[in-house]
């Protein structure tokens, strides 16, 4: 009797560990998907379409505001992406490296490689924040704004209706650069570079090799399992500045027509649609300059020698400007 008791106990103990042990997987299981696969992006839950059609009109225009300069022959054509409220921020850029008067925008019209920069935006849905943008542009004469909501899950929106102005305004551009509204383009590097580049097939920037999708709800760059489920990302170029030529710009716009968009604009466009349309990266030394801390300053060279350096704010973007122009030389010099 003894020894029965004492087989029913141990068949009762055995089982008991086994329920917690499976208890315990479905509940990490549960958790997981719960937590992290099902969390949904603001504006891009799994019920709404990302059929990438229905929000550019790829057979209507949607211009709202256009630029006034005539882009017939630009040899380089950067565009900006800018939010609806960040007056300052592209008066800091008209101001410093975008600036007409600047001895290297001038040099390069001689030559007939003519610069012109604009910046893209969507709609407010503040109506006095959109009054405002149109007396900028009768005063300036530079943007570009499309017929979308201004939001940050709705770059890769932006950045389409970026290409479809280009090809409809600007379609004999050599180059097309996207950057944004923080970042200073060193424009006698990157003339420097783009005169070693290809003019057809290029696709260059700051090249991120087997990026890991972030899948924490509480990060910016978060893209769930219902986005995109791979654990890495196409190898693609960062989205503080990339450049490509006019027929590369052709083909990321019609490839993005038939892909599921997500909202990472520089993971889906250089990345996602590189990749299916089978375009390669090119990547130029010292392409970004991001500031490091304090304590490994000394392990980084200044931005002179870069393309495109992150500014904390405008004071640091007018103080580059002071810097890397404190002494002007003629770009007939650079070598």
């Amino acid at each position: 009797m003894k020894i029965i008791r004492f087989k029913l106990f141990k068949l009762l103990k055995r089982n008991i560990k086994t329920s917690i042990t499976l208890g315990f997987i479905l509940y990490t299981f549960v958790h997981y998907f719960t937590q992290y696969s099902h969390e949904q992006v603001p504006g891009w839950e799994s019920n709404i379409s990302r059929n990438i059609n229905l929000y550019i009109n790829p057979e209507n225009n949607t211009l709202i505001l256009s630029p006034k300069f005539p882009c017939i022959s630009s040899y380089l054509l950067i565009i900006v992406h800018s939010a609806v409220a960040n007056a300052k921020a592209r008066t800091a850029v008209r101001n410093t490296w975008a600036n007409k008067q600047n001895i290297y925008f001038k040099y390069f019209k001689s030559v007939n490689k003519t610069i012109e920069v604009a910046f893209i935006l969507g709609k407010s849905k503040n109506k006095t924040l959109n009054n405002k943008i149109l007396d900028e542009n009768s005063r300036y004469g530079d943007i570009i704004q499309e017929d979308f909501i201004d939001t940050y899950n709705n770059l890769t929106i932006k950045s389409m209706m970026m290409l479809k102005w280009a090809i409809a305004k600007c379609p004999r551009a050599t180059f097309i650069m996207k950057t944004d509204d923080d970042i200073y383009i060193n424009i006698p590097v990157l003339m420097r570079a783009l005169r070693t580049s290809n003019t057809t097939r290029l696709l260059m920037g700051h090249i991120l090799i087997d990026p890991l999708r972030i899948t924490d709800p509480g990060n910016k760059w978060y893209v769930p399992d219902y986005m995109f489920w791979e654990r890495t990302y196409p190898n693609f170029t960062a989205g503080s500045g990339y450049i490509m030529s006019s027929d590369v710009g052709l083909i990321l716009y019609k490839t993005a027509l038939t892909t599921p968009l997500i909202h990472m604009e520089d993971v889906y466009l250089t990345g996602i649609c590189a990749q299916k349309a089978n375009l390669s990266h090119t990547t130029y030394p010292n392409f970004e300059y991001w500031h490091p801390p304090f304590l490994l300053k000394f392990l980084y060279t200044e931005p002179r020698n870069y393309i495109t350096v992150h500014c904390e704010n405008i004071f640091e973007m007018y103080k580059i400007w002071n810097e890397l122009n404190t002494v002007l030389h003629s770009p007939r010099e650079e070598k």
